[in-house]
């Protein structure tokens, strides 16, 4: 990781137009960007931390939904 350099801004919001459109409101064009931008310098794998949670202490989860399986059941843990 001592290598690892931040991506430009312009490249950042260019890999997030490659799933959400430039009007998109909030932030999300720059976190989807920038793991893009993570991914073609060679990552292996991105963690989307989110400081709200620390912040606050509530649980922020992000749940991908890629048709497998039922990735709900990892929402059981908070909600029960």
């Amino acid at each position: 990781m001592r290598d690892r350099r931040e991506p430009d801004i312009e490249d950042i919001v260019s890999s997030g137009l490659y799933l959400l459109p430039l009007d998109f409101e909030g932030e999300a064009i720059l976190t989807v960007g920038m793991a893009v931008e993570f991914i073609k310098a060679g990552a292996r794998l991105v963690v989307n931390c989110a400081q709200v949670q620390s912040d606050t202490g509530v649980p922020v989860v992000s749940v991908v939904y890629d048709g497998e399986g039922d990735p709900n059941t990892i929402l059981k843990v908070y909600l029960g």
